[in-house]
């Protein structure tokens, strides 16, 4: 079978999920489990193209049986439909009526986009649901329903970034895999058949440390490629500054609820800044940061890194969670 060529990575992955196209012997769910910017959600789309068949209106977003659940509407964040319709196809009136602030999966949410799975159908009916740890509980539960007992010739094909999120009945109908980062040398040789300059090479490498997809986006969006950078060079400044006024004034900027959309991309940009301080460690690499950093203070903060992820999830103290992730920068 040929994959989509902005597939970087993951080849074990790809064959296993090759068997079950050629034998059409598919799990009823599959979840997908690795860090963010692993190309999860493409490779689910990829494999639903493929095992469908009809790949045009997949791509469209457009096939009646084939629902996928990306994006949803925000209010005050995310409301152009146009960007939502690219990674999500089920009706979300509902979300924009009730001004839904939130991109949790709620259990309303489960009810519009499962309907079509109910329809006959010739074919495969399929259900992308990407980052599928954002389920309330009732949404869950709703789920769970479904897996149990789903409707014939469906497939479930999920993804998440943290699989300690879901609920241990959800996983237990799944048939789980991994996704992985991306080796740098594989990343290195795409680049250079993109034909990007080689002075911008090494520094998308160390803004995408391995996400293959986060890659993708960098060579796509030049203003995109120079607010990354912009950031790495702030977040290092969080690290090199002798006092606490950088910080203070990094959290007021983060906390103030114009800027809290902010707060995910800094977050994400964070924790590779961390993956690379660990590379540049392991390497043995004489960086400044790098050698002022032990491993095990590197370690903490990215357990930090984490309990911030979740509290937020669960709308915790936006001001205090970042203060204790910050003021733990040695």
């Amino acid at each position: 079978m040929t994959w989509e060529s902005n597939i970087i990575g993951n080849g074990v992955l790809l064959k296993k999920l090759d068997t079950f196209l050629q034998s059409q012997k598919v799990p009823h769910a599959l979840l997908l489990v690795g860090p963010s910017g692993t190309q999860k959600f493409r490779i689910m789309r990829n494999f639903a193209k493929k095992l469908h068949g009809d790949e045009a209106a997949i791509e469209k977003n457009i096939c009646p049986t084939v629902v996928s659940v990306g994006d949803l509407w925000k209010a005050g964040k995310q409301e152009d439909w146009d960007d939502i319709s690219r990674t999500s196809n089920f009706p979300q009136q509902h979300r924009e009526k009730q001004k839904k602030n939130s991109d949790m999966i709620g259990i309303e949410d489960v009810g519009h986009f499962t309907k079509p799975l109910f329809q006959s159908s010739s074919h495969w009916k399929i259900c992308m649901i990407r980052d599928v740890d954002r389920l309330t509980t009732e949404a869950a539960n709703a789920l769970l329903n479904i897996l149990e007992e789903p409707p014939e010739k469906t497939v479930f094909l999920l993804t998440t970034s943290s699989q300690k999120r879901l609920p241990e009945t959800i996983l237990s109908r799944c048939q789980i895999f991994s996704s992985f980062l991306t080796p740098q040398k594989e990343l290195r040789f795409f680049l250079q058949e993109q034909d990007i300059p080689s002075e911008e090479q090494g520094e998308m490498l160390t803004l995408a440390q391995g996400r293959a997809e986060h890659l993708l986006q960098l060579i796509k969006k030049s203003e995109f490629f120079e607010e990354e950078r912009r950031e790495f060079q702030e977040i290092a400044r969080l690290f090199f500054s002798p006092g606490i006024s950088a910080k203070f004034q990094k959290i007021e900027e983060l906390s103030d609820s114009k800027n809290r959309e902010l707060i995910a991309p800094f977050l994400d940009n964070f924790l590779r800044f961390l993956r690379s301080l660990l590379v540049e460690k392991s390497e043995g690499k004489t960086l400044e940061i790098a050698q002022k950093l032990s491993f095990s203070e590197i370690l903490n903060l990215l357990s930090l890194w984490e309990e911030t992820c979740f509290g937020l999830r669960a709308h915790g103290n936006v001001k205090l969670l970042l203060e204790k992730l910050f003021f733990a920068i040695p």
